[in-house]
């Protein structure tokens, strides 16, 4: 499929969606020191899906739930499931700014991965656009010591899942509508949610010995 070359829209997309995503860090960490992680996530997942599942049904895009390759698309939406699930779990373990510090290591990630999963040849440049955007982002944010907390290393294990998962997008891409790849990626994450709620929702493994436990 050929693909149309549209940068900068597609660049201010990516933009507003880093955006929103940090506002919704934002509330989760406010959160969860109070709500479990497979509670928050079956919200915040269940009513997603069940717009994106409306917005198929007005625009006449069922069909498109249809999979092509339907293995791919479950390895994409549950690697994304657990990665969401660690890095919320380490979040409220550590700070803010030190997640997004973690979770930036993406772009680099993706650029080291990219040939080896998806045969797609990363050029010097973009390294180097990589490499200097993460500087600035340390620059920004300036983490603290919360990055030498164990619970760090959780966040740094959801940011390699983020990358695959995110390189994964690329060959459904071309079978498969967005809306489609929204809605199973949800459903993945109220199933994990679910499943983490019948793990842990007794509270028979419920500890005080760690704020992410």
């Amino acid at each position: 499929m050929n693909r149309p070359d549209r940068k900068l829209a597609a660049a201010l997309i990516l933009s507003g969606g880093i955006g929103l995503t940090a506002v919704q860090d934002a509330f989760i960490k406010q959160i969860s020191g109070g709500l479990p992680f497979h509670q928050m996530q079956t919200i915040r997942c269940g009513i997603a899906l069940m717009l994106i599942l409306a917005l198929l049904v007005v625009r006449g895009e069922l069909a498109s739930l249809r999979v092509a390759r339907p293995g791919l698309m479950a390895a994409r939406s549950f690697t994304l499931a657990l990665a969401s699930a660690l890095f919320y779990i380490g979040l409220a373990a550590i700070s803010l700014a030190d997640a997004s510090a973690i979770y930036f290591t993406m772009p680099l990630m993706v650029a080291a991965l990219s040939g080896l999963l998806i045969g797609e040849r990363v050029h010097p440049w973009r390294w180097i656009a990589a490499g200097a955007g993460f500087a600035g982002v340390i620059l920004t944010i300036s983490p603290g010591s919360s990055v030498f907390e164990p619970a760090a290393l959780v966040t740094l294990a959801a940011t390699i899942l983020y990358a695959i998962g995110h390189m994964l997008a690329r060959p459904l891409g071309d079978t498969m509508r967005l809306g489609a790849m929204a809605f199973y990626q949800c459903l993945a994450f109220v199933i994990l949610a679910g499943l983490l709620s019948l793990l842990f929702g007794t509270g028979l493994f419920e500890s005080k010995a760690h704020v992410s436990l």
